[in-house]
């Protein structure tokens, strides 16, 4: 089986906030399960260059990212037909966005996220292996500092977690066959954000995160493997000021083929996030990624991937009329070590 690692605007659809980041979702561990003591290690890391071009008055808002991701655990069988896995993830974003000509406005931005994940599998005297379990996202303490002529001010975002529960049922039909669905349950959470303005004044707010609810079907037939869910993120995170959702449902689709020489290509896209074309952001327009890994299996198996990402997307709203454009490249690793 494969840990599937995607460049995606989520743990946007994992853990609720923007982040390139090589994510696995609850149903690719179930799937991944081989009833058997194993330790797994993943790392990756997302060089992202994107831009937002703004006519009228013919500027462009320049953000670049940079994005580290490293999670361990551990699964296997107990008492029988139970198995159980535990991981821990972390993915720290650095960004940086600047403005392409005079005056220039400079803003910094560093955020850390801590995803635990525990999951408990039974396995029926029909062979299902049904799962269930429970997720975090813990983000910590976030600071954002802006630089200009006028001065600096500077935003401290407090800490939040928000919790989820997911299950799900993997079927096996021998070594032809793998699939099955998963559900996560969403929730959401506020966390404080204390604004220090260029004149010294200080205003305090709160933002809202979250993890959206999550259906995914997903298999692997011989050589194929493929990934669908929806996410369901609106009813999720900030308002607009009549009080709906800025955040709408979207859609997400894999589709991956394993060579004969010891490559696997995979092909990810993931459709608009956005309730209304007002509220586009680089973190919610549609992107699409191409991605080959080398494999090797056996006693140890281990995969290093390299993906490419580009995604665009515009709003048509006169009082706006802005394009959004993103880049990206990653490498990431992972890897399952028998104990």
């Amino acid at each position: 089986m494969r840990p599937l690692y995607v460049i995606t605007f989520a743990i946007f659809a994992w853990m609720g906030e923007s982040a390139l980041s090589a994510t696995t979702s609850p149903g690719d561990y179930a799937l991944q399960y081989q009833k058997k003591h194993r330790l797994h290690v993943a790392t990756s890391a997302a060089v992202v260059d994107a831009e937002v071009e703004t006519s009228p008055p013919d500027t462009t808002r320049i953000d670049r990212r940079l994005i580290g991701m490293f999670g361990a655990g551990i699964e296997g069988p107990f008492a029988g037909r139970f198995g159980y896995r535990l991981i821990v993830a972390a993915t720290a974003t650095k960004k940086r966005e600047t403005d392409d000509m005079e005056p220039v406005t400079l803003t910094d931005t560093n955020e850390t996220v801590l995803a635990p994940l525990s999951s408990i599998t039974f396995i029926t005297d029909q062979g299902l292996e049904l799962f269930a379990g429970l997720g975090m996202a813990n983000y910590q303490k976030k600071k954002q500092q802006t630089a200009s002529v006028i001065g600096r001010s500077e935003k401290e975002y407090g800490t939040a977690s928000v919790e989820s529960k997911h299950f799900g049922v993997i079927r096996r039909a021998g070594g032809a066959w793998a699939g099955g669905f998963y559900y996560v349950m969403g929730d959401e959470d506020d966390r404080t954000v204390s604004t220090t303005a260029f004149d010294g004044s200080v205003l305090d707010s709160s933002e809202a995160v979250f993890i959206p609810s999550r259906f995914g079907v997903l298999g692997e037939f011989g050589a194929y493997l493929f990934a669908f869910d929806f996410i369901q993120a609106r009813g999720f995170g900030p308002n607009d000021d009549s009080g709906r959702t800025i955040m709408g449902d979207y859609f997400s689709a894999r589709l991956g083929y394993k060579l004969p020489i010891g490559l696997e290509a995979e092909v990810y896209h993931q459709t608009l996030g956005y309730d209304s074309n007002a509220y586009v952001t680089l973190d919610t327009i549609p992107i699409t990624q191409i991605k080959l890994s080398t494999v090797t299996e056996g006693a140890t198996e281990e995969r290093i991937g390299l993906g490419v990402t580009y995604g665009r997307d515009g709003q048509s709203l006169p009082e706006f009329n802005a394009a959004y454009m993103l880049k990206a490249v990653t490498l990431s690793y992972s890897g399952y070590y028998d104990l």
